[in-house]
């Protein structure tokens, strides 16, 4: 073999192992939609005898995909019944960027009460 072919082949073989490796970029799972919900506030209100809490929620993006459409379900616990809510998004979430939503639970006694800290994430998933 002629020392020019010799390089040329042992070039190529350098490019393509160096092609491989940026290739492997951990698991196709690493790419899927993930992200975190977090509870940031809540108000109780009034209106017409009926009373509401809104709760706002941080959605997150962690991963290294665009988040197309997120659900949270979450239970709000009152001083006297608990409340199971699910809020579904189709707000689009880029990769480290978040967004804030709204949730509304309606009580179904005017004289009901909650904590923050009786609201909690109890289950998510993103897509």
């Amino acid at each position: 073999m002629r020392p020019t072919t010799h390089a040329f082949f042992s070039i190529m073989i350098t490019a393509f192992v160096a092609l491989g490796a940026s290739c492997n970029q951990g698991s196709p799972s690493d790419w899927y939609p993930s992200g975190q919900a977090t509870v940031v506030s809540h108000y109780e209100a009034t209106e017409g005898g009926a009373r509401t809490c809104l709760v706002t929620l941080k959605i997150e993006n962690t991963g290294l995909s665009k988040i197309a459409k997120s659900t949270v379900s979450l239970p709000v616990l009152t001083d006297k019944k608990t409340y199971l809510k699910t809020l579904v998004s189709n707000m689009a979430i880029l990769p480290g960027k978040a967004v804030y939503e709204t949730a509304a639970v309606a009580y179904a006694e005017a004289a009901e009460t909650t904590a923050i800290a009786k609201i909690t994430i109890a289950g998510e998933f993103y897509e």
